[in-house]
């Protein structure tokens, strides 16, 4: 984006700027404050290698990137199921991850991913599979994801939707890499038996209560 144009140059130059830089010639950052020098732990960077677009991505993009600042670096390459492991499981041992959870255009998404009720409420509670992964923490970005989430018109929805998209872009718990595009086949009536929606035509903006996106709109789902 315009506001976060990538340049290792500037990059270096605010790490540097922070404290973090190389007094020994290894040529890895160390981190100096008025207490000291501190060596730095390695980054644990999961790259998922079951999907060829992630590895490349993670291994030949963002990891050379992150070893020619000085970072050190320890890469797991390796299926989901291990990444999982650390990644979406308590503790959540793991500090960078290829995932591929949104954003979508069903604006849900939102919520259910980074509110915090969905993050650090479910680490204190050493809970596993939490959709906020990350661990964004915001309680301006929780007040407006909660008006967007249920919100009781799409125009009482839109700008919740657009201060937390500002949010999140300025904040970047993220950082989007690409997004592949598709298209999927709502039913025309809902499925479900809550009432009063069972069997009714979709109306208005939907407000899904899971996922947004995790496999529901199938031809074989309530949607």
């Amino acid at each position: 984006t315009e506001k976060w144009v990538f340049n290792r140059t500037r990059a270096a130059e605010i790490l540097t700027k922070a404290g973090y830089y190389d007094d020994d010639g290894d040529p890895q950052r160390e981190y100096h404050n008025s207490t000291g020098r501190y060596e730095l732990p390695p980054l644990k960077f999961y790259i998922r290698d079951d999907d060829p677009d992630r590895l490349a991505f993670g291994q030949s993009y963002l990891l050379p990137e992150l070893l020619g600042v000085g970072l050190p670096v320890e890469s797991h390459i390796a299926p989901k199921t291990t990444c999982w492991e650390a990644v979406m499981k308590y503790p959540y041992d793991y500090n960078l991850y290829t995932g591929g959870w949104g954003p979508w255009r069903d604006p849900d998404y939102l919520y259910d991913m980074y509110n915090s009720k969905f993050g650090i409420d479910w680490y204190n509670a050493k809970r596993d599979w939490c959709n906020n992964y990350v661990f964004f923490t915001n309680s301006t970005f929780d007040n407006w994801s909660n008006q967007l989430k249920f919100a009781a018109t799409q125009e009482l929805a839109e700008e919740p939707c657009m201060r937390c998209q500002e949010i999140l872009m300025d904040q970047v718990p993220m950082v989007p890499g690409w997004h592949s595009a598709g298209a999927l086949a709502y039913r025309k009536n809902y499925m479900g038996d809550e009432t009063p929606y069972a069997g009714r035509p979709w109306t208005g903006m939907v407000n899904t209560v899971v996922i947004s996106g995790m496999g529901v709109a199938g031809l074989n789902g309530l949607w």
